[in-house]
């Protein structure tokens, strides 16, 4: 996916982008799904960082939800980069709630501010 400097767009440009990106990276989630997920992304207004990168996941997955074909790979996607070992604190604790989620663990996927817990 690309992680293009976008913070100088407008709203509807940058949800346009950011969605059309989704759905290059991810063909099986439905247009409005992009739509969804792009407009409660963080825009990028920097070098972009592997938190950037894991909370547009994260942001995906928590609109998709778990009966989606394509969560399973957004999930891995996310999964790479908590692997990497280089994410802040925060996204290690949700992404942490978000394996008790896909372990069984917890019925319900985990909203951001439950990585403050």
């Amino acid at each position: 996916m690309n992680y293009d400097y976008n913070s100088d767009l407008e709203f509807k440009d940058r949800v346009t982008k950011v969605a059309s990106e989704i759905k290059r990276v991810y063909p099986l989630i439905s247009i409005d799904d992009a739509i969804k997920a792009a407009a409660i992304s963080n825009p990028i207004n920097g070098p972009v960082t592997v938190n950037d990168k894991f909370d547009r996941l994260y942001r995906i997955m928590l609109v998709i939800g778990r009966d989606n074909v394509e969560f399973i790979h957004v999930f891995n996607d996310s999964y790479n980069l908590y692997d990497s070992g280089i994410l802040n604190d925060k996204y290690v604790n949700l992404m942490g709630k978000i394996i008790d989620y896909m372990s069984g663990q917890r019925d319900d996927f985990p909203f951001i501010l439950e990585a403050d817990n």
